[in-house]
């Protein structure tokens, strides 16, 4: 990201109150964000960076991949409706830099959860502009190119379209094989998505099954992929794996 995008965004926060403005700021954003200022080849290379960040980190834990909310500890960030900003880049941006100290989503347990500052994650100052920016992309219809076809891949599964989905995925990695449409954490959780929430572990292995393709040296993807299989009743492939 260049040093001009920094300081526009940096000058766009500072217009709100100050660069890191506390919780107890007044919310009136400024009149113009910086997602309406910045070249558009600056802020697709913000969103897709942000992407890259948001669906490889811990994020993914509570908001599930891509955003969607997982139900139970965090909202679906792809909708209009927000909970702690106006939506906008500005507001979000607070959000991830102070966190949450109590979310009106509940879990199963009987307790309120937060999100810590940066999402718990070691960001950099402008690892959280572009996550900001990839957030605020769900909402606005302003997602590029390949956001675009990691939602559609999401979408499809969502239908549990599995054959569908991963054939999209094959097209976009011939494509552009130096930039898949999610890394092996986002994936991995997907095919969990399936395993436990869906309890379809056919799908599961499938999807489990493409990580092994992509990181056959990770020990990780073997070990989920054997217990898709376990779930499965297939024991010895299990064992096999």
């Amino acid at each position: 990201m260049s040093t001009r995008v920094t300081r526009a965004v940096a000058v766009a926060i500072a217009t709100a109150g100050s660069v890191l403005p506390t919780p107890a700021v007044a919310q009136q954003e400024p009149a113009v964000s910086l997602t309406d200022t910045i070249p558009a080849d600056a802020l697709t290379r913000m969103i897709e960076t942000g992407s890259t960040v948001f669906n490889g980190g811990s994020c993914i834990i509570c908001h599930a991949v891509g955003g969607r909310g997982d139900g139970r500890r965090a909202p679906d960030l792809t909708d209009v409706e927000w909970l702690h900003s106006d939506g906008s880049f500005e507001g979000i941006f607070r959000t991830i830099v102070w966190g949450v100290e109590k979310d009106e989503m509940k879990a199963v347990t009987p307790r309120p959860f937060f999100m810590a500052p940066n999402g718990g994650m070691p960001l950099s100052g402008e690892d959280r502009q572009a996550v900001a920016a990839y957030v605020w992309s769900l909402g606005h219809g302003r997602q590029p190119p390949r956001v675009v076809a990691q939602n559609e891949f999401l979408r499809l599964l969502e239908r549990e379209e599995v054959d569908e989905a991963l054939a999209l995925f094959e097209r976009e990695r011939r494509a552009a094989p130096e930039s898949l449409l999610f890394d092996e954490r986002a994936i991995n959780a997907l095919g969990y998505e399936f395993l436990r929430q869906r309890s379809q572990p056919a799908g599961a292995i499938e999807i489990l099954e493409l990580n092994t393709e992509l990181h056959p040296d990770s020990w990780n993807v073997w070990d989920s992929l054997a217990e898709a299989h376990m779930v499965a009743g297939d024991g010895r492939r299990a064992m096999e794996l």
